[in-house]
């Protein structure tokens, strides 16, 4: 297997606001009724992070700080060249 560059995948219902992790700036906080959909300025990306409202404390504006992360079972693995799954 050849050594190649990758597009890590993870969908926004799996990505957790949490005390560490990746620091990020947020964009826009769009309540969607039982969630909340944040859009967020992370190394350069727009992240999406979808978080149920059972679960926040307080709310999210524009320019909020926030740390998030994901498990590494629910990541995705695509060729940045081909943009297919290689975990197929």
């Amino acid at each position: 297997m050849k050594s190649q560059d990758i597009t890590l995948g993870v969908r926004p219902e799996h990505t957790d606001v949490v005390e560490g992790g990746v620091e990020g700036r947020v964009d826009v906080a769009e309540m969607m009724g039982s969630s909340v959909h944040l859009h967020i300025s992370a190394l350069g990306r727009d992240v999406i992070i979808i978080v149920p409202t059972t679960e926040m404390q307080g709310g999210f504006r524009i320019g909020d700080p926030v740390r998030f992360s994901f498990k590494g079972s629910v990541a995705h693995v695509f060729s940045k060249e081909t943009d297919k799954n290689l975990e197929y």
